[in-house]
């Protein structure tokens, strides 16, 4: 597919289109930069809408994203939410909930766009994206030579499944109603500020 037939990204107030066409990886940033109000991830040519969250989604994001922000503050790292994609080393782009990467940045293909070197990634999980955060952003989160943690957190409960570079393995720890350490930074997580503001909700499953 040429660069001349790709679909146009939505305009404000616009739902974007059902289906797309599969893209290269220049046509996808291409389109993707077009983008303003939608986010898309590309993963082997598909490329997809990464969709709205809950409130409660939001709020841990956001918590999460503050909370580490001011931990490693002074620290040469500095955190984004959801505004910044991430690459996977000859693999896909995503757009992580909650991103970690040394400062200054590596960015990839010379531009400001794509984190390239990731040293933390937390995904929020949503009934929609409980798959592929759990298995396939895992396996490919897994791949970044540059990443020392991956926490995937329910948004609703107090649970967060913290998975640590361990060599050439990854070792897991799941957190339930506890403050969350991440013994590679020094800093610990309060569970109660990573669920501030956030209302009762069912555990996605």
């Amino acid at each position: 597919m040429s660069a001349t037939t790709l679909p146009r990204p939505p305009k404000a107030g616009e739902s974007g289109p059902a289906f797309l066409p599969p893209m290269t990886r220049e046509e996808y940033r291409e389109f993707d930069r077009g983008a303003h109000e939608l986010r898309y991830e590309w993963i082997d040519g598909e490329v997809r809408a990464v969709s709205g969250g809950t409130f409660n989604h939001g709020q841990v994001a956001a918590n999460l994203a503050r909370l580490l922000g001011n931990l490693f503050s002074g620290r040469a790292l500095v955190t984004h939410s959801q505004s910044t994609r991430t690459r996977v080393p000859d693999g896909p782009y995503y757009y992580p909930d909650v991103v970690t990467v040394p400062f200054p940045p590596e960015f990839a293909e010379e531009s400001e766009e794509t984190f390239a070197a990731p040293v933390l990634v937390a995904e929020v999980l949503s009934p929609s994206t409980a798959r592929i955060d759990r298995g396939e952003k895992r396996r490919e989160y897994f791949r970044i030579p540059s990443l020392e943690n991956y926490l995937i957190v329910q948004p609703n409960v107090r649970e967060i499944l913290r998975l640590t570079r361990d060599g050439e393995q990854w070792a897991e720890r799941r957190f339930r109603a506890e403050d969350v350490d991440l013994p590679r930074f020094g800093v610990t997580l309060p569970a109660d500020a990573i669920y501030e503001d956030c209302l009762p909700g069912e555990r996605i499953g």
